[in-house]
């Protein structure tokens, strides 16, 4: 099938990110928020391919949470992971991306006009084929960048140049904030749950101590309330 040369139009309006943000507001989990997020992107804006990907600093990589495959299919490669050891390929996108000059600037995001030959040969595969422009928009909270959003025209070959990206930026700016807030939210339930499991723990040594049952089911209470 030929390429559609025909440029990328304005999409993406101010209505649509208010829309698209208060949605993002009410998601309860990370997961719940990229496939909203990815959704988001491709039929809002209108790009053929999403990738989002998340900083792992726990295990010091970069995951690919959402993608779409070389025929335009989604898909979740959740364990896929580059390393960001010192001087690796995706260490250098992210070390660019949170570039003090680039925030003074305000572009935010980084544009090849030649993906595939932008890409060292050993990288290329994650490309998932040989797009030509590529814009990778960093997803940004006040000291660090969490990630960034992907995005190509590969199964239509629609052009596009730095002068589309602005949409893109202005959302993945909600996304940055929303993904932070999630986060924390979800840290916290995990941190609940573990001082629930720990009051459980401490009854059980309790009930190993002991084999009264009413003073054991009043230890309970007591720690459960």
């Amino acid at each position: 099938m030929a390429a559609d040369s025909t440029p990328m139009a304005p999409r993406g309006d101010v209505e649509w990110l208010l829309r698209t943000t208060n949605s993002m507001v009410r998601c309860r989990g990370v997961s719940a928020l990229l496939d909203l997020a990815y959704d988001a992107i491709r039929d809002g804006l209108g790009y053929d391919r999403v990738g989002l990907l998340l900083v792992d600093r726990a295990r010091n990589v970069l995951v690919v949470h959402a993608g779409t495959d070389k025929t335009g299919r989604k898909h979740y490669p959740g364990a896929l992971a580059y390393p960001l050891d010192p001087g690796s390929y995706f260490a250098g996108v992210l070390a660019d991306l949170a570039d003090p000059r680039m925030r003074a600037e305000g572009p935010g995001f980084i544009y090849l006009a030649n993906a595939v030959r932008a890409t060292p040969p050993a990288l290329r595969g994650h490309l998932a084929g040989r797009p030509r422009q590529l814009l990778r928009v960093a997803l940004r909270s006040a000291d660090a960048v969490l990630g960034f959003v992907s995005v190509d025209n590969l199964t239509n070959g629609r052009p596009f140049t730095p002068a589309d990206a602005a949409p893109l930026v202005a959302f993945a700016n909600a996304l940055a904030v929303a993904v932070e807030n999630v986060s924390l939210l979800e840290v916290r339930g995990r941190l609940e749950v573990r001082g629930r499991l720990e009051v459980l723990l401490e009854s059980a040594r309790a009930l190993n101590s002991t084999l009264d049952r009413d003073r054991i089911l009043q230890e309970l209470a007591t720690r459960l309330v």
